[in-house]
């Protein structure tokens, strides 16, 4: 017996310098969720998921108490660090802290900078439908963010407009049950 490499294990040593593996860094992406409002009253903030809960993706209710809720620990100043090719899910709320019924819509988000859009997708609760809160109850919607492996971008901004409206209007775009 001789103590030479075996074939293969000279074929995958060739294979190795002759095509080099590039370790690519994951760059961070700091993105950014904010929100204008508009006859609404109220914040809505951003949360991680629960640990241990697997919510589906755009599961939404209005709660007497997040302890049935999957959310989990609140995302400090709306802010995400990512990567490219990434897949982030978290959940919306918004407390309905009045004596009212809140009724409200968002409009299409918008990117900023703009030119650093291409490469994702947010698949949020801007969705042509209405939803609803209850006084003292708290609305939330799981959310999801994707990130394709070619994004060109180091940091986005994604911006909703909430815009409150009345029962009826409601009705008429009101999420399918």
């Amino acid at each position: 017996m001789t103590d030479l490499p075996h074939p293969v294990a000279l074929l995958a040593l060739f294979a190795l310098l002759a095509f080099p593996l590039r370790a690519e860094a994951a760059i961070p992406l700091d993105v950014q969720i904010s929100w204008e409002y508009h006859e609404l009253p109220g914040t809505m903030e951003i949360y991680e998921i629960r640990p241990g809960t697997r919510p589906k993706l755009w599961e939404t209710a209005a709660v007497a108490d997040l302890g049935g809720a999957p959310v989990g620990p609140k995302i400090k100043d709306s802010k995400l660090t990512s990567t490219a090719g990434s897949i982030e899910r978290f959940v919306l709320v918004l407390k309905n802290t009045t004596d009212k019924t809140l009724y409200f819509f968002a409009a299409p988000h918008q990117v900023t900078p703009a030119h650093h859009s291409l490469g994702f997708k947010f698949k949020c609760l801007c969705i042509n439908h209405a939803y609803t809160v209850a006084p003292g109850e708290t609305w939330y919607r799981v959310v999801e963010l994707r990130l394709d492996k070619n994004i060109e971008a180091d940091s986005l901004d994604i911006k909703h407009m909430l815009i409150g409206i009345d029962s009826q209007r409601y009705k008429e775009f009101e999420l399918p049950k």
